[in-house]
């Protein structure tokens, strides 16, 4: 309404209808038979139809560039060489108030968004796209006052002018800026600007690799705001598949292949997951590109570990870090971590599990000082988190609850909730160890509901068995129970085999527990035999200690004693990692009772 009213004044003034006097307006001249405009939108057209012609084309200008115009910047627009006339025309607007200063180095603006609305759509629409044509161009190479634009402005400019092969790439651009720079909401916003651009272009055909860059970009950036196993990232990378038939450039089929890969990984589907690797591991060696190769391999190496296949996990890992270059750090960018730092903190896992406590500790250590001199922040999460699972692995419980805080640090502010849920649950479980039953089953319980909230499955099974020790240890056993169940389900869901020696295990002493020694041996000898069909150690020699514990218990030592011989050289090396020697002393205890 008070727009309404001042350009109704400005109007009648215009006219002539209205007198000005020295602290008021007084009518004059009224005639009853003239038409007054009804709407604002009227009144703001009868407006700009009074102006010459030259200053209403100098108004529609500004409105198509949307911002602040100097004289010089309306000129080059026109394409006019002398920038007086523009300059002339910007200050009788500014009198007759359609413009404002909006600085003191003679730049103006439209006064309100409407006037600009009014004046913009006066416009043919031949004038429309010439004059937008001519913006972007001058935006893109710098010409407004030296400034050059961002991408997305261009592209909003090239849009507007329906030149979207012009537009798209720009679009792709500016979206990719925004990943690189971890500004992932605007990412995901200029992401689906440009697909909503192409869509209702009806999807040019000319255009799909532009497009299929688009929904990549919009799902990396997804998985790097909302996690993982986010259903919209998802989709995204879905449609991109979709659009890749006749696509046949590697670089642009790679990050599809390594999206769905992704999602299909942290929802658990292992075999999916496993598919998409391969493919990515044949683009990497048929481009010979290193920085494809990389992540195809890291990849492909951790789908190896969690299906059990560790021989080949570590093949792969120790191949993607070998080849690793500074540059390769770039991808990180990209697909969300530094690829030698994943590699390595997967591999430090692959030491471990296989009970190289010394090689697990340099390579934990070289991840974590790569990650702090590459500065990024989700990298960091990666390493911290990684060298924490390892003490937990070890049991190490007082070094899991001392290093996990600084990688719950990061993830707060930077808002990675996936390693956040993983480490409540770490820090639940080494809190439960260490005499806080209740403390820890809590932690952990709300470690898990996050994690369940992201809609991811990878590791469930592992998770599932630390909430049922956990349940256990705080003696809630139908709790427990129920755990157990659902972990041993999860293994044979998501065909996550590395777990499952840790599920039985779990299992075992929730039946100890109950008073059912037989079939909690029968866990424990499984457990032991698929440890060693992996060729994780430490499982294996896990496992192998609590059936030796239980047939101790009901008196069988010699069988005790057996099962454990063929663990005394690693147990009794001077490099066994400090969770073993209490099982020295027990082996120590059964050579004694058979002797």
């Amino acid at each position: 309404m008070p727009l309404f009213v001042e350009e109704l004044t400005a109007a009648l003034l215009t006219s002539g209808a209205l007198d000005v006097q020295e602290h008021h307006y007084e009518l004059k001249d009224w005639n009853p038979a003239r038409q007054l405009p009804i709407s604002l939108r009227d009144l703001l057209q009868s407006r700009l139809d009074q102006l010459a012609p030259a200053d209403r084309t100098v108004v529609q200008v500004c409105a198509v560039i949307g911002g602040d115009a100097t004289a010089r910047i309306v000129s080059s627009v026109l394409g006019e060489p002398d920038s007086r006339p523009a300059r002339e025309a910007l200050e009788r607007l500014a009198d007759a108030g359609f413009l404002q200063h909006t600085a003191g180095n003679g730049s103006y603006a439209i006064r309100h968004a409407l006037i600009e609305n009014a004046a913009y759509e006066s416009l043919l629409k031949t004038a429309r796209t010439r004059y937008h044509v001519r913006v972007a161009e001058l935006l893109k190479a710098g010409g407004f006052e030296g400034m050059q634009a961002a991408p997305e402005l261009v592209a909003q400019h090239f849009t507007l002018a329906g030149l979207l092969d012009a537009a798209v790439p720009l679009w792709l651009e500016s979206a990719q800026l925004a990943l690189r720079r971890s500004a992932l909401n605007e990412a995901i916003a200029l992401a689906r600007r440009g697909i909503e651009v192409l869509e209702r272009a009806g999807n040019p055909t000319a255009l799909r690799r532009g497009q299929v860059m688009l929904a990549t970009t919009l799902g990396m950036a997804l998985v790097a705001s909302k996690g993982f196993a986010n259903p919209d990232a998802a989709a995204a990378f879905q449609q991109a598949e979709a659009l890749l038939a006749g696509v046949d450039d590697p670089a642009t089929r790679f990050p599809v292949m390594w999206g769905l890969c992704m999602t299909h990984f942290m929802r658990g589907q292992l075999d999916l997951a496993r598919g998409y690797s391969t493919q990515m591991l044949a683009i990497g060696r048929a481009t010979g590109a290193g920085n494809l190769l990389i992540e195809a391999l890291w990849m492909h190496g951790v789908v190896h570990f969690w299906l059990g296949e560790v021989d080949q996990a570590e093949e792969h890992l120790t191949e993607a870090i070998r080849i690793y270059e500074p540059a390769h750090h770039l991808n990180a960018h990209l697909f969300g971590q530094d690829p030698c730092v994943a590699a390595l903190v997967y591999l430090t896992q692959v030491h471990a599990h296989r009970l190289r406590p010394r090689e697990a500790s340099e390579c934990a250590q070289r991840a974590l000082d790569l990650a702090h001199q590459l500065r990024h922040p989700h990298t960091v999460v990666w390493a911290i988190s990684g060298a924490t699972m390892v003490k937990l692995h070890f049991a190490d419980f007082a070094g899991t609850l001392a290093s996990a805080p600084e990688a719950i640090a990061y993830c707060m502010k930077q808002e990675h909730p996936f390693w956040l849920s993983a480490l409540q649950m770490m820090m639940g479980s080494a809190s439960a160890h260490l005499g806080r039953a209740e403390e820890g089953l809590k932690m952990a319980r709300e470690g898990f509901a996050l994690y369940e909230m992201l809609g991811t499955s990878l590791i469930a099974p592992f998770f599932c068995a630390l909430l049922a020790d956990c349940c256990t240890l705080a003696g809630e056993i139908v709790e427990a129970a129920t755990w157990v169940a659902r972990a041993r389900a999860m293994v044979v869901k998501n065909n996550e085999q590395l777990s499952r020696p840790a599920v039985l295990m779990v299992a075992g002493r929730l039946l100890e527990r109950q008073g059912q020694p037989a079939p909690a041996e029968s866990c424990y000898r499984e457990a032991r035999e698929c440890a060693h069909a992996h060729g994780t150690l430490m499982n294996e020699v896990q496992a192998a200690a609590l059936l030796a514990q239980l047939l101790a218990t009901q008196g069988r030592m010699p069988e005790a004693g057996a099962v454990l011989m063929p663990y005394a050289p690693v147990v009794m090396s001077p490099d066994a990692p400090e969770f073993l020697r209490p099982l020295g002393e027990f082996m120590a205890a059964a050579a004694a009772g058979q002797n």
